[in-house]
């Protein structure tokens, strides 16, 4: 019973321990396969030496040279003894063991004798070596009194190559590393006062090759320890003998069971140079010492006199290898079967969502059909970095094995023993059988740290179908190298970076961003649009700025929704940011829907699945930091779009957003647009408006009442330009507008008015507003092409403006808005800035005005308007309405105008007859074909016969017409009237112009009158009253009808229209059959002498045409 309560007294500590590793659920246990001492080089000395100077102190003389040199002196010392104390700090995940170091050294002649005592809650290891000449004596603690070795009375001769295998090089030399100017990365040397301190530090791996078996042979690694750095503090007099040695080092070690830990080593060597003196308990060693040594007696090194706890604790989990835990953490139950592989050094942890295993260096993973695996080392680290933010509070100084141990406790059961521990919010106890070798019946724990609870009950389990990892586990190492600059970039206090948006349609939005933490979040960017348009906008002391071109604004930032809402009720709009259609977000879908992890050096990628949401994630680092992020697939107004970060930089430095410059206020400016928008909602208002330019002056007044549906208007108008005088005064009451332009009356329906409109649109290539709202769709669409080839002028709308570059100020203050436009914008000239201002009183816009305007001649034009509240003034019909002319037809005229023109090739006969004196009548065929192609040329053939009357003509006459390439071209044949004359042919051409500017002189050629009837002609013409005004629309238009079916008629006065008492009253009407204009009738009267009536029919229309009767070669057949 003794023997097994002692071995249960052993194995407690290291089992404790075992429990705290499943709790925390980091800690995991195996033996990683054993790494044979035969794996590494043979021992060497190979220290660099150099002979003490003759001459000079350390001071002439660089590091590494002093430092050889401290190396010799300490060799060729005859007697020096040290003391070494210190400590080693093993870290396994999150649990700190604690190893303290007392080491002795002596050296008498070519005697050396050490001690080492190293101690610790869990293991306690103590050793004497004597090197004599023939082999070295080696003596061990067999247990220890408190923390005082009590040595063994045995002795064991080792060979000298029994000890270089165990133990490395014979300690004769200043370190147990090697020295040399292989092994040394950089050293430097000071002097501080009367000695000199260097500085050495060696590549880890190459000075330490024969350290590595001593390390090895006393921590009990199953592996051969791997070195990571060593410092060393070398302090020398001026004699250049050592003085002090401060030792810094990291490495690993496997220890059984507990898997890989990382050590670092602060050790500090003190050298005494007093007289020579025995080695302590040299007397021990006297059997053996002057060659009592014989060589049947040197033996291999001595086995422990008990079993490694890791092999009792082996024992245990050889016999139960499964475990079922139940974990708790905050109140959420999670079961898990822990499996432990003693053979291979692994153990595993399953359940239906996860699989895990540990082999002492590596974690692998299988989730959600995600197969991983990373180092432990940098997964602990990691852990430890995002504990906090993840809300899992485990502080691990409070997990220390060393307290762990002082709190045991133990009590003795029917069946075994109870075990029990309580640290700082950490409880464990088990109930372990002793029946047949140790086991273990159930375990609890319970950890409380913050704001986290975990708990865990353990009990054994049949369970045995554990899954293994193999070569399909993907290697994620390196994406824990992002945890600490995503955590450094989250705790900065500044970032910058350069966003990209781009949509699915290729659209791209870019923005140079610069953050500053503050509170609030302070920031401004620079946004780029997809067209080009830069728009700054910034966020700072509380305040929105934002600026594009000239234009700036800002706001408070806790009036943004008050701004939003009157925004969107002056606009009838809702307003919204674009739509980020993210699906709610929890921790268990986030997980659930990762995928494809890949780590690969500084890149990190993965995709992301939230529910209907496929997102490609991918990250880089740059020089330890984040550089980039992509994110692919974020849905942006139901289409994916990709969200791109670079040039990321960021810093713990403050920073500040600087803001210069004079904004608007947006609440002002809100101020302005209600106001304009309640004085357009005014029932009834006054507007006045006036223009002055050189010869131009415009002075006007528009009444204008709101109707529930609709308006009604009154204007007036007058307009002087040099001369001329235009006084036009207009009312539309009940749907209809009177207007009366310098007596002319006409009058029409409201949607007649709004189709001349829509046709005047299509006509000129301008946009007049509101007219698609009032057209009624019945003439949409119209073909005007037609009308390109009449010289119709289109006004030049093409150039578009560039609003933000045509802005040049816009300041807004006390209600009055001034705003400057870009002459090189709008009209090429950079000297025509136009200038704009619009005020408002009392809530209301009451003048507004423009400065800069130019008439088409170059003269400047100012305008200015003025509003007011009407009141209840009325809008009144004109007293003589009924006298207007009803042109509401018009625009049914101008739809049958246009779809016949549509057809653009005719053909139309008809007859001319003239009446001459009211005696003479005859009648003259006529005949025309006319074709307007598309490219706005125009050709025309025309045939016309005017009979022999006598008299009258001189001959019977054919007249040819042909109208090509902007030419005239005019065959007369006059056929004889005698027998004895000839058929004469003659030949005209002109262009258009020349045409005008003399046109009696053609048709004189075309009429071949006789000289009597010329010479009336002529004389009436010499004594008309013709002259050079223009047509005045006022003078010329008597009358417009319409039958209400088919037949539109204009009645014109002669003399009104040609300003010549000669002409007198044209009557020109046209009738529609089917959907084309077919029927022309037109009379005059000239010169009291001659009556004209045409009676014309189109014949034909379209591809039907023959337009072949023109010639191609008019220039060669006309001289």
């Amino acid at each position: 019973m003794k023997q097994s309560r002692k071995r249960l007294w052993i194995a407690v500590p290291l089992f404790a321990a075992v429990l705290v590793a499943i709790v925390v659920m980091v800690l995991l246990s195996g033996k990683a396969p054993d790494q044979s001492l035969d794996e590494l080089p043979l021992p060497s000395s190979s220290s660099a030496v150099l002979e003490r100077p003759s001459a000079g102190s350390p001071a002439d003389f660089s590091a590494q040279e002093n430092l050889f040199i401290a190396v010799g002196v300490l060799q060729n010392m005859k007697f020096y003894s040290s003391e070494t104390t210190g400590s080693v700090l093993a870290k396994v995940g999150f649990i700190e063991y604690t190893q303290t170091v007392h080491d002795k050294k002596t050296k008498k002649d070519q005697t050396i004798f050490t001690e080492a005592i190293s101690l610790s809650s869990l293991k306690k290891v103590a050793e004497q070596k004597y090197f004599e000449n023939d082999a070295v004596l080696l003596r061990k603690a067999e247990r220890f009194d408190g923390d005082t070795p009590v040595w063994s009375e045995t002795i064991t001769p080792i060979s000298y190559d029994t000890y270089a295998a165990h133990y490395g090089s014979v300690p004769n030399s200043l370190s147990n590393y090697i020295l040399s100017p292989d092994t040394i990365l950089s050293a430097q040397i000071v002097q501080v006062g009367e000695e000199y301190e260097i500085t050495v530090e060696l590549r880890a791996a190459e000075a330490a090759v024969n350290y590595m078996r001593q390390v090895k042979t006393l921590s009990g690694s199953s592996t051969i320890p791997e070195f990571h750095s060593v410092k060393l503090v070398l302090t020398i007099g001026k004699d250049w003998a050592p003085v002090r040695l401060v030792i810094e080092e990291n490495y690993d070690i496997s220890v059984p069971i507990i898997g890989k830990a990382n050590c670092s080593a602060h050790l500090v060597e003190v050298f005494s140079y007093e007289p020579q003196q025995n080695p302590p308990d040299s007397g021990a060693f006297d059997d053996f010492i002057g060659g009592g040594i014989k060589p049947g007696d040197i033996q291999d090194l001595p086995d422990p006199t008990e079993p490694e706890l890791s092999e009792q604790i082996a024992a245990i989990f050889q016999k139960q290898n499964s475990f079922r835990a139940e974990l708790k953490l905050n109140g959420k139950k999670h079961v898990f079967y822990v499996g432990i592989d003693s053979a291979q050094g692994k153990l595993r942890l399953q359940n239906k969502e996860l699989f895990a295993e540990y082999d002492g260096e590596y974690i692998a993973v299988s989730y959600n059909g995600q197969k991983l695996r990373a180092r432990a080392k940098n997964l602990a680290e990691a852990f430890e970095l995002v504990s906090e933010k993840l809300g899992i509070q485990l502080n691990t100084g409070d997990v220390s094995l060393e307290k762990l141990v002082e709190s045991l406790r133990m009590e003795e059961t029917a069946g075994g023993i109870r075990v029990s521990l309580e640290q700082k919010g950490l409880s464990v106890q088990a109930e372990l059988s002793n029946s047949d070798g140790f086991s273990i019946v159930s375990a609890k724990a319970s950890l409380q740290s913050g704001g986290t609870k975990l708990s865990v009950q353990i009990t054994p389990s049949e369970f045995q179908a554990y899954q293994k990892a193999d070569a399909s586990y993907r290697d994620i190492t390196d994406a824990f190298g992002f945890v600490k600059p995503v955590l450094e970039l989250t705790e900065a206090n500044r970032w910058s970076g350069t966003v990209a948006l781009q949509t699915d349609s290729g659209e791209t939005y870019s923005a140079d961003v610069r953050l500053i933490r503050a509170q609030p979040l302070e920031g401004e960017a620079l946004i780029r649009m997809p067209d080009g348009t830069e728009v700054w906008a910034a966020f700072s002391g509380g305040r929105i700025y934002v600026s594009a071109g000239a234009i700036a604004v800002q706001a408070e930032a806790a009036e943004l929704k008050e701004l939003f809402e009157r925004l969107e009720a002056l606009t009838g709009a809702e307003l919204s940011l674009p739509e980020l259609s993210f699906p709610e977000l929890s921790a268990e879908k986030v997980l659930n829907g990762i995928k494809n992890i890949e780590a690969s050096g500084n890149r990190l990628s993965f995709s992301l699945r939230l529910d209907e949401t496929e997102l490609a994630c991918r990250a880089e680092l740059a020089e330890g930091k984040i550089s980039a992020i992509q994110i692919s697939g974020i849905p942006v107004n139901g289409k994916a779009a990709v969200v791109t970060v670079s040039d990321i930089d960021y810093s713990r430095e403050a920073g500040t957003v600087e803001v210069s410059g004079d904004f608007i206020s947006a609440g002002e400016l809100l101020d302005f647009a209600e106001a304009i928008k309640r004085t357009l909602e005014k029932e009834t208002y006054r507007l006045g408006f006036s223009a002055a330019g050189a010869e131009l002056r415009i002075n006007g007044d528009l009444l204008l009442k709101r109707l529930s549906k609709g308006f009604e208007a009154d204007v007036e108008l007058f307009v002087a330009d040099g001369a001329l005088q235009h006084q036009i005064d207009a009312v539309m009451k009940d749907q209809k507008l009177y207007c009366n332009y310098n007596g002319l009356k006409l009058y029409a329906a409201q949607e007649s008015v709004a189709s001349i409109a829509q046709v005047l649109q299509e006509l000129f290539g301008i946009e007049i507003p509101f007219v698609d709202s009032l057209f009624s769709g019945e003439f949409e669409h119209l073909d005007v092409s037609i009308l390109e080839g009449l010289g119709v002028p289109k006004l030049e709308t093409s150039k578009p403006v560039d609003l933000l570059k045509a802005i040049k100020t816009l300041k807004l203050s006390g209600g009055c808005l001034e705003l400057t436009l870009s002459g090189s914008e709008l009209f090429g000239d950079e000297a025509r800035d136009l200038m704009l201002t619009a005020e408002t009183a009392e809530g209301m816009l009451c003048r507004a005005s423009a400065a800069g305007l130019r008439l088409k001649d170059g003269a400047p034009l100012e305008l200015e308007l003025t509003l007011k509240d009407a009141g209840k003034a009325f809008v009144e019909l004109p007293e003589d309405a009924q006298e207007y002319i009803d042109v509401s037809s018009l625009p049914l005229f101008v739809r049958d105008f246009l779809k016949t023109a549509e057809e653009r090739k005719f053909e139309i006969n008809g007859t001319v007859n003239a009446k001459m004196l009211s005696i003479f009548s005859f009648d003259a065929p006529l005949s025309m074909r006319i074709s307007a192609e598309q490219d706005g040329s125009v050709s025309v053939y025309a045939t016309l016969e005017i009979p022999y009357v006598v008299g009258v003509t001189k001959n019977k006459t054919e007249i040819t017409l042909y109208y090509a390439d902007d030419m005239i071209y005019i065959r007369r044949v006059r056929r004889k009237v005698m027998f004895y004359e000839k058929d004469k042919t003659d030949y005209m051409k002109c262009t258009p112009q020349e045409f005008l500017q003399d046109s009696m002189k053609y048709i004189r050629f075309i009429t071949n009158f006789t000289d009597l009837v010329q010479k009336q002609i002529d004389k009436a013409i010499e004594t008309g009253a013709a002259d050079e005004r223009p047509v005045r629309i006022e003078e010329a238009l008597k009358n417009y009808l319409y039958n209400g079916e088919d037949t539109y008629t204009v009645l014109l006065d002669g003399e009104g229209l040609t300003h010549d008492a000669n002409f007198g009253d044209m009557e020109l009407s046209v009738t529609r059959e089917g959907e084309l204009l077919k029927r022309l009738k037109f009379s005059t009267s000239v010169i009291n002498m001659v009556s004209l009536k045409l009676d014309a029919q189109l014949s034909q229309s379209g591809d039907s045409v023959d337009m072949s009767v023109i010639p191609p070669n008019l220039q060669e057949l006309f001289p």
